[in-house]
């Protein structure tokens, strides 16, 4: 709930606060907050500590210098706070505690630290004095205490008042058929909108709904509702056009107090569920992970059936040791036997972990790889309590569950900080133990990280010395590899490429691998699902899980948090549509094999029976959506996007053209053929729109075995035009044709592209092309950047999903961003780069300084076979240095840089450094002639906040992952 006034409401309430009254259009509220496990995580700070909740309280147990509460969601906000009250009782040593908010603009209050007296203490904090002047809305974010070394404490009835708008109190909820909020595209399953009104007078009530689908016109509504005391009132929603995914907004405001408005966004998804299905997953293994066994049965009920619906078959979860064996003498499985009965009831297994070592298993002769990252949970146990702990779990669960897999992530000194060596033997007692105790059970190596090096895996070996040494006591080799295609396939690649060399028998899984929504949105979140999930089963994977099925908390910024196909509070997000499109047609099938022969597509083949499908996309940053020409014979075909949204594929002389786009789609194809014949119109080459001629060379193909014509008519963005052109092919011929396209001004940098409307012997197809950016630049540098990096779709982020790695992640611009401005006077490139870097940190120089903070870029002269890349550094003792790395055959990479100027400064006041280079471009052959033909430029920025490179900015691809000279902005000079 969101709620959003206007001063005059804010100061009225404060009048009638200070009055001691309540105003009118509000109610006196006060909130017991549960002090439970499921609503509060609690952190110890340079020392231990131990939560115990029970009794709607908490005692803590301390040996540190300070613990904090944090709620695990967002704690509902206020609108007129009047004070937070608990219970405190200080049982052994010294205390203070204070409680934390945060006001509409998004900055934390402290409250003053208030001092416990040994014994019970009610402790009142005020909203008055600085408290007063946060601005509401505002929501309890955390309760801190503060020892002089060991304490121990209770805390209990915890309350906030506050005077609260009647609105407010009306109570949201969803008519559904399902637990979360899916309708059919029958109409038979409508989601609705329910608002109950608890108070005990009436409401008149304003509301405005607005519902988004991409790539369509929001639909609004609104209206006057009357709520009666005690009463529902019944919102349904307009039918979605499209399966898919759509996002809502309730506005409501009390007709007597309009100035303040009550926000609730929420989503839903339209499909048609693919589970749940009785018995066991076969075949491919479509399987999710997540972690319920921290919240209430409820909360796991509906993750369960969520799940279900989807189409998973397997759930990923912890046997957490440190819960079923608290101690030597005590056993206790009833929380994981209560998670596998629920999910075993929508017809899900588990794919169970064996994990991690409790307080009383640790290792008397443990020593820690890395004594900075000592924890309990990562320490070494003792053998003989391993196997016994291995040993019952299995023997508890042999007939409910196959797949057991021994730790996770054991490479990562965040999970495991011990040897590869010590993790082989607790391997290979894992693999008799679980053998003997469940027989036909199958058991998997721990989920390996990535692929080395990375610097924060254990042994840059572990993995290899796993596969090898291992043998015989794992069944499937399981591996993770989080972030996008990009870097998940060329790890996939080396992966098998080392399975070859070292002969492993054993099956592999992509048992834990997805991307977070932070960086690349909901949308880059369902196609990474479909790229990834694909990719792995043609290149052997057993199956696939996505983590995870429910995001973890509410931080939008937070990558750990937004993971997760729903959101923490159970909304579907986009990608929760787009794996049940893929279950629902790809389960039962098989991979055939990759149709590889057109360069950049990514299209892979399955069947069952005469049933065929296709999966696929386009990765050239050349192209947008390509058309394919297949033999189609007498059949027919379909083909369907992300959310099973289908359009039919027409047939003509025995022809059918596929097309093929940058987000991935599916084609269902019925009868015999469905071979690849060719791509009838192919670019050879980006595609530009800069003032005056731009050649495009197409390359053209006919499918047909007589003569054939081709008619292409082009659509060009900002108001340029080209006429349509005709072309006759002879049977079979492939030629090649240039089309000169004329503009009179640079095409900006976001455009819709080329569209080229084709039509061939009865086929038709749009295909579509990017238009490469370009950039006018002048003497002067302008007044305003004539780049920015500052945007998530710009980020490529080298950290792996590891959980002691979150604060490398980006936050945002503050953390990293840069504004770029040229210019180009008498023959010398000007660059200035003001980058905002929260931490600078460069401890190399010379050929290693990308790996620090520093400044890379690329220029490729007409020409040149090689594109010269360009390091800018400000090092450590505040130096500032040119290098070199590449330079075309003929010239001196060394004597280049010398000639190049470069001063740095840097403000830690503003977290600013700023870079100002010249470079005298006859020094890298780039004479008057060329530069009228352009120059291609491309710049990124590097982060290291002191362990590692975690991630850069780049203006186009094709500088920190390879060359691509055709990717970069063209610069055109005054």
């Amino acid at each position: 709930m969101r709620l959003i006034f206007c001063l005059a409401a804010v100061l009225l309430l404060a009048l009638s606060t200070a009055a001691g009254d309540t105003a009118p259009g509000f109610v006196r509220i006060r909130q017991q907050l549960p002090l439970t496990a499921e609503t509060w995580k609690p952190v110890f700070y340079e020392g231990t500590g131990r939560a115990g909740f029970g009794g709607n309280g908490v005692t803590l147990a301390l040996d540190c210098k300070a613990a904090a509460l944090f709620p695990r969601r967002p704690l509902p906000e206020v609108t007129g706070p009047r004070r937070f009250t608990v219970q405190a009782e200080l049982l052994d040593g010294t205390a203070e505690i204070r409680f934390l908010v945060i006001g509409r603009d998004g900055r934390e209050f402290r409250f003053p630290w208030r001092a416990l007296k040994p014994g019970k203490n009610t402790v009142a904090f005020p909203f008055d004095g600085e408290a007063a002047a946060v601005e509401p809305p505002l929501r309890l974010t955390g309760v801190s205490v503060r020892t002089g070394g060991k304490a121990a404490l209770r805390l209990e009835q915890a309350e906030l008042e506050s005077d609260e708008p009647e609105i407010s109190r009306i109570e949201l909820s969803y008519d559904r058929a399902y637990p979360i909020n899916i309708e059919t595209p029958d109409g038979k399953h409508p989601v609705a909108l329910l608002l109950r009104n608890p108070l005990a007078s009436a409401v008149k009530a304003m509301w405005k709904l607005e519902l988004r689908e991409p790539g369509k016109e929001p639909v609004r509504q609104e209206g006057v509702r009357e709520l009666p005391p005690g009463e529902t009132v019944r919102l349904p929603l307009p039918p979605a056009e499209r399966n898919g995914i759509r996002y809502g907004t309730l506005e409501l405001a009390a007709a007597a107090l309009p100035e303040i408005v009550r926000r609730e966004s929420f989503s839903v998804a339209r499909m048609n569920p693919a589970g749940p299905t009785p018995g066991r997953a076969e075949g491919f293994l479509f399987g999710v992970c997540s972690h319920p066994q921290r919240y209430p049965a409820e909360d796991q009920r509906r993750e369960a059936a969520a799940a279900a619906l989807c189409g998973a078959k397997v759930l990923r979860e912890d046997a957490g040791w440190a819960g079923i064996q608290p101690s030597r003498e005590v056993w206790n499985f009833d929380s994981l036997d209560e998670t596998v009965r629920i999910f075993g009831e929508q017809g899900i297994e588990l794919e169970l972990i064996y994990s991690y070592t409790p307080a009383w298993a640790v290792a008397a002769d443990w020593k820690p790889l890395n004594e900075q990252r000592r924890r309990v949970h990562n320490s070494r146990p003792d053998y003989e309590a391993w196997r016994e702990f291995v040993k019952r779990t299995a023997a508890r669960y042999r007939d409910q569950i196959r797949f057991f897999e021994v730790w996770n992530e054991p490479d990562l000194f965040s999970f495991a900080n011990f040897t590869a060596e010590e993790y082989l033997r607790m391997l290979k007692i894992a693999g008799e133990e679980t053998h003997k105790a469940a027989p036909g059970a199958l058991v998997l190596t721990g989920g390996y990280t990535c692929m080395p090096p990375y610097f924060a895996l254990n042994d840059q070996k572990h993995q290899e010395k796993t596969l090898a040494d291992g043998r015989g006591y794992y069944d499937i080799h399981a591996f993770h590899g989080h972030g996008p295609l990009e870097h998940y396939a060329p790890q996939i690649e080396r992966m098998i490429a080392m399975r070859e060399r070292l002969g492993v028998a054993a099956p592999w899984w992509a048992n834990e691998t997805a991307e977070t929504s932070v960086f690349v949105g909901e949308a880059g979140q369902a196609a990474t699902l479909w790229k990834k999930l694909f990719f792995s089963w043609a290149n052997g994977s057993i199956g696939y899980n996505w983590y995870d099925l429910r995001n973890d908390g509410f931080d939008p910024r937070n990558v750990e948090n937004n993971f997760g196909m729903i959101t923490h509070d159970f909304f579907p997000k986009a990608i929760y549509p787009a794996y049940n499109t893929i279950v629902r047609n790809f389960r039962g099938t098989e991979f055939d094999r990759a149709l590889d022969r057109f360069p950049a597509l990514r299209l892979y083949r399955f069947q069952k029976g005469k049933r065929r499908l296709l999966a696929g996309w386009n990765d050239s940053p050349d192209s947008g959506t390509r058309l394919i020409a297949f033999t189609a014979g007498a059949g027919k075909g379909e083909r369907f996007d992300l959310f099973d949204n289908r359009s039919p594929l027409a047939v003509a002389g025995g022809t059918v053209l596929i097309p093929v786009g940058r987000e991935p789609a599916g084609v269902e194809l019925s009868g015999d053929g469905w071979e690849p014949l060719c791509e009838p119109v192919l670019p050879l080459g980006p595609a530009t729109l800069r003032r005056g001629g731009n050649p495009l060379t197409l390359q053209l193909e006919n499918p047909f075995d007589v003569p054939t014509e081709m008619r292409l008519a082009f659509r060009l963005p900002a108001g340029n035009a080209h006429p349509a052109e005709t072309v006759r092919l002879a049977p079979r011929e492939k030629r090649r044709v240039t089309v000169e396209f004329s503009a009179a001004e640079n095409v900006p940098a976001e455009n819709p592209g080329i569209a080229i409307d084709m039509r061939l012997g009865g086929l038709a197809g749009t295909l579509t092309l990017p238009v490469r950016p370009s950039a006018v630049i002048g003497p002067e540098f302008s007044a305003g950047p004539d780049f920015r990096l500052d945007r998530p779709e710009q980020l490529t982020v080298l950290v792996p999903a590891d959980p002691g790695k979150v604060g490398f992640f980006w936050q945002g611009p503050q953390d990293l961003s840069a504004a770029l401005f040229l210019a180009m006077r008498d023959g010398v490139l000007k660059l200035r780069a003001e980058v905002t870097d929260d931490i600078h940190c460069q401890p190399f120089r010379g050929e290693a300084v990308w790996q620090g903070d520093n400044i890379q870029f690329a220029l490729a002269v007409p020409g040149q076979k090689t594109v010269w890349t360009f390091g800018l550094t400000r090092l450590a003792d505040g130096v500032s240095e040119c290098h070199v790395w590449d330079a075309p055959k003929g010239f001196d990479s060394k004597a280049v840089a010398a000639e190049m100027r470069l001063e740095t400064s840097r403000d830690e006041v503003k977290k600013l450094t700023v870079y100002e280079a010249e470079l005298p471009l006859s020094a890298i052959g780039a004479d008057s002639a060329k530069r009228k033909q352009g120059i291609r430029f491309n710049l990124l920025v590097n982060d290291n906040d002191g362990e590692m490179r975690e991630s850069y900015l780049a203006l186009t691809p094709g500088l920190g992952e390879g060359r691509r000279p055709d990717a970069y902005y063209l610069l055109s000079f005054q």
